[in-house]
């Protein structure tokens, strides 16, 4: 069984997301149609984001409104 145990020992989650500097009230714009979630660049990087439940074009504008536990929620500017 030695081949198949690895030496190194993970850490995180499945859950930990990094959002890095991303704060209320940032701009960015939808990669992809939020239907509600879906990606959007912010500071230059791809972000899984979603709404409360509106669908936003992909290409459209957002706000970063909250961050709740690592999920980032926009809505359209």
């Amino acid at each position: 069984w030695k081949k198949f145990q690895t030496e190194h020992q993970m850490d995180g989650s499945a859950n930990d997301l990094d959002i890095g500097d991303i704060e209320i009230g940032d701009i960015g714009e939808t990669l992809t149609e939020l239907n509600p979630s879906g990606n959007a660049l912010i500071h230059g990087e791809i972000f899984e984001v979603t709404t409360k439940g509106e669908s936003v074009a992909s290409g459209t504008e957002i706000t970063v409104t909250a961050i709740d536990d690592n999920v980032v929620v926009v809505s359209k500017v």
